[in-house]
């Protein structure tokens, strides 16, 4: 990505120019914003709206327009970044999750000390979110902890640093959750304002409200869909970005539409991109290729055919996961979890241990092959002793 760096007294003047084209509802204000957190994102302006009609289509979600995540609202000022999702929820909960840090975040939020919900992501990892839920007016917000991947805290919102409020209930349309956290909440440890530099990201999820399920409808669209059973693993490999220090001074840009599609005074790149375009076609997620390179095998370290070997190849990228069955179907061994890549091949092995270390009897067992939710695959394999 090319940058260039201003002169102050060039870039105070062509945000000047910006903010007169934009009008005076987008991010202008070197202090204050002034949009009210009252569950109405109605105070955004035009370039603040994330998602072009086509990107987020109304009733995309698999459990109806009850249930539907229908836009994302981004601005900032000085002090604040603000953020509104807005849609439909009945009897379920909202999310949105921000990553700021590159370093670290949420791998896997089923294994959360709360707010535990099935969804793993990739690409990029959350390290703080918000949820709410049917009829509840005051969203939580939960950060994760320093050096940890799983153990989340919960921050007050305190209506200064952080404020957040909500209006869904029952499917009623209009509703939205939004949300303004201080820069110094959202960076803590940061020198100046922000980092040089800073970008965050962000993706809104729509989850039941029961621990260790998923949810049918995320915004941005990730690439290969959504689950419409709950009880299925969902994968998030789709945010959008926001560049919010292109000219590197270590202060959020002002006087620049924050959902601007073009480059500006601060940088040849516009503020917002998506790691996928959001209206790309869904990527059918299957298994090209599985090839047992040795079915039968004996593990008594020998050195000969001591381990089975299996390879295979996905037709986009997606989580892999590999674990062993034995005749009565239960499960002897969890061999792998992975971000496999598309179109490359991988080369798994077992070498005829349970998850305790210790070799299984003589027998046909099953290793199964789930790429995320949409296609599995069982290869028999023979143990002998």
């Amino acid at each position: 990505m090319r940058r260039r760096r201003l002169a102050l007294a060039a870039a105070l003047a062509a945000a000047t120019a910006l903010a007169l084209i934009a009008g005076p509802a987008s991010a202008t204000s070197a202090t204050n914003r002034d949009i009210l957190i009252d569950g109405d994102s109605s105070d955004f302006a035009a370039d603040e709206t994330v998602f072009h009609p086509s990107e987020e289509l109304a009733f995309d979600s698999w459990w109806g327009e009850n249930n539907d995540i229908n836009q994302l609202h981004v601005s900032w000022d000085s002090l604040n970044i603000y953020v509104a999702v807005d849609g439909r929820c009945w009897d379920n909960n909202i999310m949105l999750f921000l990553d700021s840090d590159p370093l670290g975040g949420i791998e896997d939020a089923d294994r959360l000390n709360s707010w535990r919900r099935k969804l793993f992501f990739f690409g990029h990892r959350p390290d703080s979110f918000f949820g709410t839920w049917d009829n509840n007016t005051d969203p939580q917000y939960w950060r994760l902890r320093a050096g940890a991947s799983s153990q989340v805290d919960q921050v007050t919102v305190d209506g200064t640093y952080i404020k957040a409020k909500a209006t869904f209930s029952q499917g009623r349309p209009g509703a939205s959750m939004e949300v303004a956290l201080a820069w110094a909440s959202l960076y803590p440890s940061a020198v100046g304002t922000v980092p040089a530099g800073a970008e965050v990201a962000l993706v809104a999820v729509l989850v039941t409200g029961a621990d260790g399920l998923s949810g049918p409808d995320c915004a941005p669209n990730n690439t290969i869909g959504m689950p419409a059973n709950s009880g299925d693993q969902a994968f998030i490999n789709n945010f959008a970005i926001l560049a919010v220090d292109r000219d590197l001074d270590g202060k959020p840009d002002l006087g620049v539409a924050p959902a601007g599609r073009t480059g500006d005074a601060f940088g040849d790149e516009p503020p917002l991109r998506f790691v996928w375009a959001p209206d790309a076609p869904q990527v059918q997620l299957k298994f090209l290729q599985m090839e047992a390179l040795r079915r039968a095998f004996s593990p008594d370290g020998d050195g000969i055919e001591d381990q089975a070997e299996v390879r295979f190849r996905l037709s986009t990228d997606a989580p892999v996961t590999v674990r062993v069955y034995d005749p009565l179907g239960r499960r002897v061994r969890h061999c792998e979890q992975f971000l496999a890549g598309a179109n490359k091949d991988y080369l798994l092995t077992w070498d005829g241990r349970d998850d305790s270390d210790r070799p299984v009897a003589a027998g046909v067992y099953l290793m199964r092959f789930q790429a995320g939710f949409s296609d599995r695959v069982n290869l028999p394999l023979a143990v002998l002793r």
